[in-house]
């Protein structure tokens, strides 16, 4: 199924400097570039019926959408990669990770749950975000080369993710059998539970596809030991996990091994 994106490409007001720039940034995204001089953003959402507004410009680039600014940001990755923080990331123990995975991260978002499993990585180590949105993939390429990160653990982490534009279940079709130790999808809940305004408005220019039956059977045929799905603590006949480890009071990561399964309904 072909889903419609209306996403434009622009500059700051003044543009100074920096219209080369966008105008490939344009073409890396596959959205049309549309010249900014002084037209309120407001003007090209309603012109255009736009989702979200790339606004490329001399600092860090913005996405902007409806709801407001999305920036890159290292997010919940900062606390949740602490070392003196107690106990391991319920993320990390239900990948099971080993230093040298090779993780396939296939609703890579702002990032945030790749960077802390790349971070609990070794330098063989490597995670592949897929990201269907153009708009929230080059954000997120962005950030992991450019973004200044509050810690050097999450300096090397970001060098260990590559951002990938494409839907999962399409990247996975490609896939041969085994080609990562884990596969981990993090699917849009209906209503989020997250109550941030970053979230909201990454919901504006995210793809809110649910995790099928044939993107599972796909992952677990990718993966050599387990594929790994958030959802929320309570959602019966949906998923069946041959493990369940929480992550606070609304939300956990089932895990499927390999050579077993799950019943998607």
């Amino acid at each position: 199924m072909e889903h419609a994106t209306p996403f434009l490409v622009t500059t700051s007001r003044t543009g100074r400097g920096i219209l080369s720039s966008a105008k490939q940034r344009a073409e890396r995204i596959g959205a049309p570039f549309v010249s900014r001089m002084e037209i309120p953003l407001t003007v090209f959402f309603e012109q255009y019926n736009a989702l979200g507004i790339w606004v490329e410009n001399s600092e860090a680039p913005i996405v902007q959408t409806r709801k407001g600014e999305l920036g890159y940001h290292e997010g919940t990755a900062a606390l949740r990669t602490k070392k003196k923080r107690t106990g391991i990331d319920a993320l990390v123990r239900a990948l099971d990770l080993q230093p040298d995975d090779q993780v396939l991260d296939a609703t890579l978002g702002m990032g945030f749950d790749a960077l802390v499993i790349a971070a609990n990585l070794g330098d063989a180590g490597r995670v592949t975000g897929l990201e269907a949105s153009p708009l929230l993939c080059e954000l997120v390429r962005c950030g992991l080369s450019d973004y200044q990160y509050t810690s050097p653990r999450l300096v090397k982490a970001a060098r260990r993710i590559s951002a990938v534009c494409e839907r999962h279940e399409i990247f996975l079709e490609q896939c041969a059998p085994n080609s990562y130790d884990s596969v981990y999808f993090d699917p849009m809940f209906e209503s989020t539970i997250e109550r941030s305004s970053s979230m909201q408005r990454m919901r504006e220019i995210a793809v809110h596809d649910p995790l099928t039956d044939q993107s599972l059977d796909l992952a677990m045929r990718a993966a050599r030991r387990r594929v790994v799905i958030k959802c929320r603590r309570i959602q019966p006949g949906k998923f069946t996990f041959h493990e369940f480890i929480p992550s606070g009071r609304s939300v956990g990561y089932g895990v499927i091994l390999r050579g077993g399964g799950a019943d998607l309904t």
